[in-house]
């Protein structure tokens, strides 16, 4: 749904609604109380079971939950989103029937996944948890003409959970903390990236946990 209007939607566990912050207005409840879209800024919006929700630019998301496979792409702000239960949120990057488009606009604040996986493509992340043996936060390789994505203040990787980060990601202000999780660092080595830096404000470790760096050459 994009530029229209929905009120009083119902949207129960398994429901499958798929919207946009372009919307003119969308409202309604679900298990958590009330949810809407209106003037470019999503409130409470629960997704799940397929269901997807994309933040165009210069609009945002507030206290957004993905569970069960639900889909979230933003080009916009979103703030204190959770990806869980297998759910998928991409950064600075969206798919709209093969369309792609990216925005180094892009930001995400206070997010936390558990079990869910986040791809950020470009913008800039602050503040981001992930946990759980399923939670994945993967950092991708800059796009050509756009700056590599950036990770800023705390990044915490806990409880088995796995930390990606492709060519030249800007971490020079993050402050890595790392739990019984792994960190892969992958050098995607093109004609447009030839060096992957890693510049930390700070790194925490537990004893013994694996650091990986990995070179992967693109033709």
């Amino acid at each position: 749904m994009d530029g229209g209007t929905a009120t009083g939607v119902d949207k129960k566990a398994g429901g499958k609604l798929i919207v946009s912050t372009n919307a003119l207005e969308v409202s309604g409840t679900n298990s958590k109380g009330q949810f809407s879209i209106k003037d470019g800024v999503s409130k409470n919006y629960e997704l799940d079971d397929g269901s997807g929700l994309i933040v165009m630019e210069d609009t945002q998301a507030i206290d957004t939950i993905l569970d069960e496979h639900a889909t979230m792409q933003s080009l916009g702000k979103d703030t204190g989103t959770k990806v869980q239960a297998n759910a998928v949120y991409d950064l600075g990057r969206s798919d709209q029937n093969g369309s792609i488009t990216y925005s180094s606009k892009a930001i995400s604040e206070n997010m936390v996944i558990n079990n869910g996986r986040a791809n950020v493509w470009a913008g800039t992340m602050v503040n981001v948890s992930v946990r759980g043996n399923d939670g994945i936060l993967e950092v991708m390789k800059p796009q050509i003409n756009y700056a590599p994505a950036m990770l800023v203040d705390k990044v915490v990787v806990s409880e088995g959970a796995s930390f990606r980060t492709h060519g030249a990601v800007d971490t020079s202000k993050a402050d890595v903390s790392l739990e019984n999780s792994v960190w892969a660092i992958i050098a995607d080595i093109t004609t447009t990236n030839q060096n992957t830096l890693l510049n930390l404000a700070n790194l925490a470790m537990s004893v013994d946990l694996p650091l990986y760096f990995q070179t992967s050459v693109i033709t």
